[in-house]
């Protein structure tokens, strides 16, 4: 299952999300001097952008110029709810085609930064226990996480991906999906 992605729009008119009826972009400003606000928040220089989210997508348009769409498309899918329903090929490229349409862009003028993979299993022993006693991948070490939508999980991060598991039935079950 394809999940979250990130995607650069090359040659595009920022106006057009900017202007977008169904966006609402917000900005940090310090609301004491109304500057724009370009440090993060260890004080480093970030590049001042203005952001919105769209049905759990995240949507940044920097002063640069440059516009990222991020997030999750299955969740995207069900309108920004969920992502563990069944979500095949045809459904992402319907999706492909409505985010093309509604934002005015052409995916082949994007370049794709990030891509989350899912496979979705049911083990033969509870699933708790399997990410309780998963130690390695590859020789590095699996580390538990925590995070506000997904709960406590394990990942092993290498430098060109990173695996993660977690009990999906079990986070689903806690938001009453069941």
């Amino acid at each position: 299952m394809i999940d979250y992605f990130k995607i650069q729009l090359i040659n595009y008119n920022p106006s057009v999300l900017l202007d977008h009826d169904e966006l609402n972009f917000i900005s940090s400003v310090n609301r004491n001097t109304g500057e724009i606000i370009n440090t993060n928040k260890n004080g480093q220089f970030r590049t001042p952008h203005q952001y919105a989210y769209y049905k759990g997508l995240l949507i940044k348009v920097y002063d640069t110029g440059s516009v990222f769409i991020s997030g999750s498309l299955h969740k995207y899918f069900n309108e920004g709810l969920h992502n563990f329903n069944d979500f095949t090929i045809n459904d992402i490229i319907e999706i492909i085609k409505d985010l093309e349409s509604r934002f005015k862009f052409d995916s082949r003028n994007a370049i794709l930064k990030n891509l989350e993979l899912g496979v979705n299993i049911i083990p033969p022993t509870e699933s708790n226990t399997v990410i309780d006693y998963s130690f390695l991948h590859k020789t590095k070490p699996f580390e538990y996480k925590h995070h506000s939508d997904e709960g406590r999980y394990k990942q092993c991060e290498h430098s060109q991906y990173i695996i993660k598991l977690y009990n999906k039935a079990l986070h689903y079950s806690k938001q009453g999906y069941d």
